[in-house]
């Protein structure tokens, strides 16, 4: 199975997250391949996404939503991957800890189809992603939920014709998806094998960290 890893970042030195993107991109190493991005930076990120293999995009609309970078990636993701392959993301304050490869493949060798995205952060408890049950596939365990977050996902290439685009107006890109897959019979999984480094630090306002509760492990047999 061929795995690409790919990431991208808007004015990462302006957000302080420079030096974490080089982190990201150094933990997406395990994969066969890395994408990197810069999405319409002003402030030099361009020339260190440069530095670090990738290249930049430019919009002749002048659209800099996550959406659009979300969808852009994705597609250049699912292309370099291959029908067989799998795609893994990681926004520029996610790094995935070391090993994420095997056990990210582990659970894709045994899940069932109605798996549609394996997530690398388990985040804590939200209501809108309350844990439905425990699932463990190919020795890796985590919790299935109604939504996970994007800046994690993971994803066989045959699930992206089943996965709507993300949208392109609006902040909320990701979850429009994870509902549109669970209404049609798809379960989103996460699992502890990433560090989202940028919890507290939202680069366009999300505080949804507000309304968040720690897990009951125990309760899930997680820990």
């Amino acid at each position: 199975m061929r795995v690409v890893g790919w990431t991208f970042t808007q004015n990462a030195y302006t957000h302080g997250r420079d030096g974490w993107l080089r982190q990201v991109v150094e933990a997406l190493g395990e994969a066969d391949e890395v994408l990197v991005f810069d999405h319409m930076s002003t402030d030099g990120s361009d020339g260190l996404v440069r530095e670090l293999g990738g290249v930049s995009w430019e919009h002749g609309d002048g659209n800099r939503t996550i959406g659009r970078a979300m969808n852009l990636g994705f597609q250049a993701a699912v292309d370099a991957a291959g029908p067989d392959g799998l795609v893994v993301i990681a926004a520029d304050d996610i790094v995935w800890r070391p090993g994420w490869r095997d056990k990210v493949e582990a659970f894709w060798s045994e899940a069932p189809d109605h798996i549609g995205i394996l997530c690398g952060l388990l985040e804590p408890h939200f209501g809108w992603a309350q844990p439905i049950e425990r699932v463990e596939y190919g020795g890796v365990a985590g919790l299935s939920r109604p939504t996970v977050p994007s800046s994690a996902w993971t994803f066989p290439v045959r699930m992206w014709g089943r996965m709507d685009r993300a949208n392109e107006v609006r902040p909320s890109h990701d979850m429009p998806i994870c509902a549109q897959l669970t209404r049609d019979g798809y379960s989103l999984v996460g699992v502890d094998l990433a560090d989202n480094l940028g919890a507290f630090k939202s680069t366009w306002g999300n505080r949804s960290y507000e309304g968040a509760r720690p897990l009951d492990l125990k309760r899930w047999g997680l820990e």
